[in-house]
């Protein structure tokens, strides 16, 4: 009864024993798994906190860069800006040009027309004309001849003609000649009397002729009586 009693405690002590090893055994792996999991958990913890840091790395770049191009957006508007008002500056500058070179291209039309008018002037013959009061003078009376000359670039002198004889008269580069001419012929007869004008440069000429009729003292009558 004593042993067997021994045995039942023996047996009991051994299942205890065996029960706490047990205990034990399980009792560590499950630290160990709790261990492994807390080292796997502090791993990715870590993992997380470098791909955070790299995150916020990335954020930090990103924000610099939609910084940098955001003040690049501004200095191109900016610029696009300024070349605009440079572009509509421009634009009036070029047509403020093609007035002064329509203002120009006029005012060469009109120099071109007046040049031309200058040189058909400066080519043409001077105008003269004469005009005799009486046609028949009394041989001795003065003839009273009314000459006039013109040109636009000067006369010369003018000539007038009589039987032969010319007598000149200077004009010294003056654009009008307007005179009264009053020589005497004491021959009797038909005269044709030649008043020619030239310019001064180019030496050109041109002449105009009347007729004139000295008659004797004899013939006087009431006519030429009037006509003086």
């Amino acid at each position: 009864m004593t042993q067997s009693r021994l045995t039942a405690v023996a047996l009991t002590l051994l299942m205890g024993i065996l029960v706490l090893a047990a205990a034990f055994i399980f009792t560590f792996q499950a630290q160990t798994t709790l261990n492994n999991r807390v080292n796997e958990l502090e791993a990715d913890a870590t993992r997380l906190q470098q791909q955070a840091t790299r995150t916020a790395v990335t954020l930090n770049t990103v924000e610099a860069t939609r910084a940098a191009t955001t003040a690049l957006l501004n200095a191109v508007e900016a610029d696009a800006v300024a070349l605009e008002g440079q572009l509509v500056a421009r634009q009036q500058e070029i047509e403020q040009m093609q007035q002064e070179l329509s203002i120009a291209q006029a005012t060469l039309l009109t120099a071109t027309t007046n040049l031309v008018q200058y040189e058909q002037q400066l080519l043409a013959p001077p105008l003269v004309t004469a005009v005799l009061q009486e046609s028949a003078v009394i041989s001795g009376e003065p003839i009273r001849l009314w000459v006039a000359a013109g040109d636009p670039t000067g006369l010369e002198r003018v000539d007038i003609t009589i039987a032969g004889s010319t007598d000149s008269y200077p004009v010294m580069g003056s654009r009008l000649f307007a005179q009264q001419i009053t020589p005497t012929i004491s021959a009797t007869g038909l005269y044709t009397i030649t008043v020619t004008a030239v310019k001064a440069s180019p030496p050109l000429s041109s002449s105009t002729t009347v007729t004139l009729t000295i008659l004797p003292p004899s013939a006087v009558s009431p006519l030429l009586d009037g006509d003086r």
